[in-house]
């Protein structure tokens, strides 16, 4: 799912953890907020995340730490 550089607003919803097929995840350069979902780690066959430049507050997730992504 690429959705970069959309002026997307608001904050990533707890519920994309159950997207389990998603293998490609961008949400770089929009106006994203709030703390990245520990949900995210539920994303098993994920291979690419992209979240920088956005407005996250917080530490980064272990559940994305121990995931195997570029």
């Amino acid at each position: 799912m690429i959705l970069k550089n959309n002026g997307l607003s608001g904050h990533i919803l707890n519920g994309v953890g159950k997207s389990v097929n998603l293998i490609k995840l961008d949400l770089r350069e929009n106006q994203l907020k709030r703390k990245i979902p520990l949900e995210i780690g539920n994303l098993i066959n994920l291979n690419i995340l992209q979240l920088r430049n956005n407005y996250f507050i917080g530490v980064i997730p272990m559940s994305i730490c121990d995931m195997n992504i570029l």
